[in-house]
């Protein structure tokens, strides 16, 4: 079960364990297991950050709960999706897919015809699967290499409809 929904405050130190857990132990294809990469990539997804995420009104902060667990977190600013992260127990199992879902539609109802976002080399694969594009050459970001991607997130056309 999938349930997407806003985090809360109290959900700050399991969004820190889970954006923390995931890019350690899934994301070597970017970090290839340099520590260093990984504590400068991590040093911001501490509990008191996230709470301040939670707290900014010019952010999202969405997660996939299982059970009542978070499963996978998410965040948006306007049209640009910021972070998309799930558990390493819970990769492969829809989460991250019902949460893409979930920011798209952020995105759409709040007035953007498109969404972006800066894909990290692990996630480049499922954004493309997803619809998403590329906009332009890699770039470096924080010491990692970041594709820009788009993808159109306007009203579906009626079937048939040009």
């Amino acid at each position: 079960m999938h349930k997407i929904e806003e985090a809360t405050p109290g959900d700050a130190p399991r969004i820190a364990e889970v954006l923390t857990r995931s890019i350690r132990d899934l994301c070597a294809a970017d970090h290839h297991d340099d520590p260093g990469i990984v504590t400068r990539w991590t040093a911001n997804k501490t509990r008191e950050n996230v709470l301040e995420w939670i707290m900014d009104p010019a952010l999202a902060v969405l997660v996939s709960r299982d059970d009542g667990d978070i499963a996978a977190v998410g965040m948006i600013r306007g049209d640009t999706i910021l972070l998309n992260y799930v558990a390493p127990g819970r990769r492969f199992t829809g989460h991250s897919k019902a949460l893409l879902g979930a920011m798209e539609e952020h995105i759409r109802s709040a007035g953007y015809p498109s969404g972006r976002l800066e894909s990290t080399v692990t996630a480049h694969r499922f954004y493309t699967v997803h619809g998403w594009y590329d906009v332009g050459p890699p770039t470096g970001c924080g010491g990692l290499t970041c594709q820009p991607m788009a993808k159109d997130v306007g009203e579906e056309k009626a079937h048939g409809e040009v």
